[in-house]
Protein backbone atom coordinates (compact mmCIF):
# COMPACT_ATOMS: atom_id res chain seq x y z
CA UNK A 1 0.00 0.00 0.00
CA UNK A 2 1.26 3.56 -0.72
CA UNK A 3 2.23 5.14 2.60
CA UNK A 4 3.71 8.73 0.86
CA UNK A 5 2.54 10.88 -2.06
CA UNK A 6 4.71 10.53 -5.37
CA UNK A 7 7.99 12.81 -4.85
CA UNK A 8 9.62 14.03 -7.98
CA UNK A 9 12.75 15.88 -8.98
CA UNK A 10 13.82 17.38 -11.41
CA UNK A 11 17.15 18.31 -12.87
CA UNK A 12 16.90 21.16 -10.83
CA UNK A 13 16.73 19.72 -7.72
CA UNK A 14 18.03 15.92 -8.61
CA UNK A 15 20.80 17.02 -6.12
CA UNK A 16 18.37 16.80 -3.32
CA UNK A 17 17.88 12.79 -4.11
CA UNK A 18 20.76 11.46 -5.43
CA UNK A 19 23.67 13.32 -4.02
CA UNK A 20 27.03 12.19 -5.49
CA UNK A 21 25.17 10.87 -8.59
CA UNK A 22 23.74 13.83 -9.78
CA UNK A 23 26.54 14.60 -12.34
CA UNK A 24 26.52 10.63 -13.24
CA UNK A 25 22.66 10.96 -14.06
CA UNK A 26 22.47 14.70 -15.48
CA UNK A 27 25.54 13.52 -17.88
CA UNK A 28 23.75 10.50 -19.02
CA UNK A 29 20.36 12.73 -20.05
CA UNK A 30 18.19 12.71 -16.91
CA UNK A 31 14.76 14.01 -17.74
CA UNK A 32 13.37 13.66 -13.91
CA UNK A 33 12.62 11.23 -11.31
CA UNK A 34 9.52 9.86 -9.33
CA UNK A 35 9.62 7.93 -6.23
CA UNK A 36 7.06 6.05 -4.92
CA UNK A 37 7.17 4.35 -1.42
CA UNK A 38 5.38 1.77 -0.58
CA UNK A 39 4.85 -0.27 2.63
CA UNK A 40 3.09 -4.09 4.01
CA UNK A 41 3.33 -5.56 6.94
CA UNK A 42 6.07 -3.68 8.54
CA UNK A 43 7.94 -4.01 5.39
CA UNK A 44 8.95 -0.97 2.95
CA UNK A 45 9.83 -0.96 -1.10
CA UNK A 46 10.64 1.96 -2.77
CA UNK A 47 10.38 2.62 -6.26
CA UNK A 48 12.29 4.94 -8.11
CA UNK A 49 11.21 6.08 -11.82
CA UNK A 50 14.40 7.60 -13.70
CA UNK A 51 13.03 9.27 -17.21
CA UNK A 52 16.64 9.03 -18.78
CA UNK A 53 14.95 10.73 -22.32
CA UNK A 54 16.20 7.88 -24.18
CA UNK A 55 16.84 3.85 -24.64
CA UNK A 56 20.44 4.57 -24.91
CA UNK A 57 20.58 6.94 -22.03
CA UNK A 58 18.35 4.11 -19.51
CA UNK A 59 20.98 1.50 -20.58
CA UNK A 60 24.16 3.83 -20.11
CA UNK A 61 23.15 4.56 -16.31
CA UNK A 62 21.61 1.00 -15.88
CA UNK A 63 25.55 -0.33 -16.67
CA UNK A 64 27.35 1.93 -15.06
CA UNK A 65 24.81 1.23 -11.93
CA UNK A 66 24.44 -2.48 -12.33
CA UNK A 67 25.47 -4.71 -9.14
CA UNK A 68 28.07 -7.26 -10.45
CA UNK A 69 26.93 -9.65 -7.39
CA UNK A 70 23.12 -9.09 -8.61
CA UNK A 71 20.82 -12.49 -10.50
CA UNK A 72 20.04 -11.17 -14.03
CA UNK A 73 16.50 -11.12 -14.31
CA UNK A 74 14.87 -10.74 -17.85
CA UNK A 75 12.87 -7.43 -16.32
CA UNK A 76 12.08 -4.75 -18.97
CA UNK A 77 14.82 -4.97 -21.80
CA UNK A 78 17.44 -5.88 -19.20
CA UNK A 79 17.92 -6.05 -15.15
CA UNK A 80 19.02 -7.73 -11.44
CA UNK A 81 17.36 -8.42 -8.40
CA UNK A 82 18.93 -9.00 -5.46
CA UNK A 83 17.40 -10.04 -1.67
CA UNK A 84 16.01 -6.17 -1.06
CA UNK A 85 16.82 -4.51 -4.20
CA UNK A 86 16.08 -4.30 -8.19
CA UNK A 87 16.84 -2.23 -11.44
CA UNK A 88 15.96 -2.41 -14.93
CA UNK A 89 15.33 -0.27 -18.47
CA UNK A 90 13.14 -0.35 -20.25
CA UNK A 91 13.03 2.27 -23.63
CA UNK A 92 13.80 5.54 -22.06
CA UNK A 93 13.02 4.56 -18.22
CA UNK A 94 15.62 3.26 -15.86
CA UNK A 95 14.12 2.07 -12.59
CA UNK A 96 15.06 0.47 -9.03
CA UNK A 97 13.55 -0.52 -6.61
CA UNK A 98 14.69 -0.95 -3.19
CA UNK A 99 13.90 -2.16 -0.12
CA UNK A 100 13.47 -3.18 3.70
CA UNK A 101 16.59 -5.44 4.71
CA UNK A 102 15.67 -8.93 3.96
CA UNK A 103 12.40 -7.80 2.38
CA UNK A 104 12.25 -10.69 0.31
CA UNK A 105 14.50 -13.24 -2.12
CA UNK A 106 15.47 -12.06 -5.26
CA UNK A 107 12.52 -13.94 -7.10
CA UNK A 108 10.55 -11.65 -5.31
CA UNK A 109 11.63 -8.53 -5.93
CA UNK A 110 12.01 -9.38 -9.31
CA UNK A 111 8.78 -10.40 -9.16
CA UNK A 112 7.63 -6.66 -8.24
CA UNK A 113 9.79 -4.81 -11.13
CA UNK A 114 8.16 -6.89 -13.06
CA UNK A 115 4.76 -6.02 -12.43
CA UNK A 116 6.05 -2.11 -12.20
CA UNK A 117 7.52 -2.61 -16.17
CA UNK A 118 4.04 -4.27 -16.63
CA UNK A 119 2.65 -0.66 -15.31
CA UNK A 120 5.04 1.61 -16.68
CA UNK A 121 4.10 -0.05 -20.48
CA UNK A 122 0.17 0.25 -19.59
CA UNK A 123 1.10 3.85 -19.14
CA UNK A 124 3.10 4.44 -21.97
CA UNK A 125 2.26 2.63 -24.81
CA UNK A 126 4.77 1.35 -27.06
CA UNK A 127 7.92 1.61 -24.86
CA UNK A 128 10.33 -1.03 -26.57
CA UNK A 129 12.12 -3.50 -24.05
CA UNK A 130 15.16 -4.22 -26.17
CA UNK A 131 18.69 -3.40 -26.15
CA UNK A 132 19.55 0.34 -27.61
CA UNK A 133 20.71 -0.22 -31.47
CA UNK A 134 24.06 1.34 -30.25
CA UNK A 135 25.23 -1.34 -27.71
CA UNK A 136 24.48 -4.22 -30.36
CA UNK A 137 27.62 -4.66 -31.09
CA UNK A 138 28.70 -5.07 -27.38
Amino acid sequence: MKVDSLRTFEKETLYQYAGQDVGRFLAAGFNNLKIQPYRRDGEELSVEVFDMGSRKNAFTIFAELRDEGADFHRIGAAGYAMDDSAAFFLDRFYVRLNGSPGIASADTIAAAAALVAAELQRLHPGLKADLPPETQFL
